[in-house]
C-alpha cells in the first residue's frame, strides 16, 4: 500500500517479516509467559524486541530464556519514560513488514501464528493498522468488532475493545504512539490520528490473551492519581485533536466529543482537583447535555475508592463497556 502517513509504499510480502515489541516495566514476573507463548513458527521470519522502560531491576538478554533461533533483542531505557516511549524506542529497532505490540503482562493465544497469517490475507492494503481479537485468562472476549471500520466509526465507539494492535511496519517505524510522557499508551489518540490514512481492519480471530489479574496492570486502580492524571491528559489531548482535526476539514463536530469531554472532566477532578474538573464540566455545560454533567457531578465527588467500585460494578452489570 502507499501509506498516506509516510510517503512511502508497504507491501506485506508472502513470507512476513514480523517484528513482536514488548514493553515492560518491573515485569519480572510476567515477562517470561509471554516471551514462552511466542515460540517458534516456520510461518514467519520473525524478532523480538523487549524495551525495558527503566525498571527497578533492569532486564538483561541473559535472564530471559529463549533456546529459539529466533532473534531477541533487549532494549534498556535509563528511566522510566512510560509505554508510548518504550514501545516507539522498540519500533525504532524493528525491522519487520508488520509489528506487533505484545504487553509484557500477556501472552500470544496458541496458533496465534495461524491466526496472523489469516489476518493479513484478509488485511486490506488502505488500512494502515488492525486489532486482533483478545480474550482474558478467563475465556472471556474483550471485544466483539469485525471488518472495517473508519476514524469516525472508531471514535464513536463501534467495534471497541481490548485488542492486539498490529501495525504496518512503516507506520510503527515513522508514526508510531504520541508521546505525552504518560505512563499508559493513549490508543484512541494515536490510533485516531494512524486512521487519518485509512481505515481500521478488525480480525475476529483470538490472537491475544489478557490477563485481567495481574495487579501491576496499568489497568487497574483508575482512579489512582496518578492513572487518572494519565487519562486527564490523554482525553484532553484526543478531544483538542480531534477538534482541530473537523475544524480544519469543515466537519461537523462528531457524536463521539460529548463522551470524550465527559471522561476529560471525571479524570481531571481525580487526576488534577475536584474544582478544576467540575469547573471543566460547567464551562462546557452545553456539549455535555445535562445528563453527562449530572453524573460528572456525582463521580467526582465520591471518594476514588467508591468510584472505582461503581464503574467495575458498572462494567459488570454491562451499564458501560467492560473494555476499551
Amino acid at each position: 500500500m502507499t501509506d498516506r502517513l509516510s510517503g512511502s509504499t508497504d507491501v506485506t510480502p508472502a513470507t512476513p517479516f514480523v517484528s513482536f515489541v514488548i514493553p515492560c516495566f518491573n515485569a519480572a514476573d510476567t515477562i517470561q509467559r509471554a516471551l514462552d507463548s511466542i515460540g517458534e513458527t516456520d510461518l514467519f521470519d520473525l524478532e523480538v524486541i523487549v524495551v525495558d522502560d527503566g525498571s527497578q531491576e533492569p532486564l538483561c538478554r541473559e535472564r530471559l530464556r529463549w533456546n529459539v533461533a529466533t532473534p531477541l533483542v533487549v532494549v534498556t531505557l535509563d528511566t522510566n519514560r512510560g509505554q508510548p516511549a518504550a514501545c516507539n524506542a522498540g519500533f525504532a529497532k524493528s525491522r519487520g513488514d508488520v509489528v506487533v505490540v505484545l504487553d509484557a503482562d500477556d501472552a500470544l493465544a496458541p496458533g496465534w501464528d495461524r491466526t496472523l497469517r489469516n489476518l493479513l490475507d484478509c488485511w486490506p492494503p488502505e488500512s494502515p493498522l488492525a486489532f486482533a481479537w483478545a480474550v482474558t485468562e478467563h475465556g472471556e472476549s474483550t471485544g466483539q468488532g469485525r471488518g472495517i471500520y473508519s476514524r469516525e466509526q472508531f471514535l464513536a465507539g463501534e467495534g471497541r475493545g481490548e485488542y492486539l494492535p498490529v501495525f504496518r511496519g512503516e507506520v510503527a517505524r515513522k508514526v508510531g504512539y504520541i508521546d505525552l510522557g504518560t505512563r499508559k499508551r493513549c490508543g484512541t489518540l494515536s490510533y485516531a490520528r494512524i486512521l487519518e490514512a485509512g481505515p481500521l481492519y478488525v480480525h475476529p480471530e483470538v490472537m491475544r490473551v489478557y490477563y485481567v489479574g495481574v495487579a501491576t496492570s496499568v489497568s487497574k486502580n483508575p482512579f489512582d492519581a496518578r492513572k487518572a492524571r494519565d487519562s486527564y491528559l490523554c482525553f484532553q489531548a484526543i478531544r483538542q485533536a480531534v477538534e482541530q482535526y473537523d475544524r480544519a476539514r469543515g466537519l461537523p463536530a462528531g457524536k463521539y466529543l460529548p463522551e470524550l469531554y465527559m471522561k476529560e472532566a471525571i479524570y481531571r477532578a481525580f487526576g488534577e482537583s475536584r474544582g478544576s474538573g467540575l469547573g471543566f464540566a460547567w464551562r462546557h455545560r452545553k456539549r455535555l447535555g445535562w445528563r453527562r454533567l449530572a453524573l460528572v457531578t456525582v463521580l467526582a465527588l465520591l471518594p476514588r475508592e467508591v468510584c472505582g467500585w461503581l464503574i467495575s460494578r458498572a462494567k459488570a452489570w454491562g451499564v458501560i463497556r467492560a473494555f476499551g
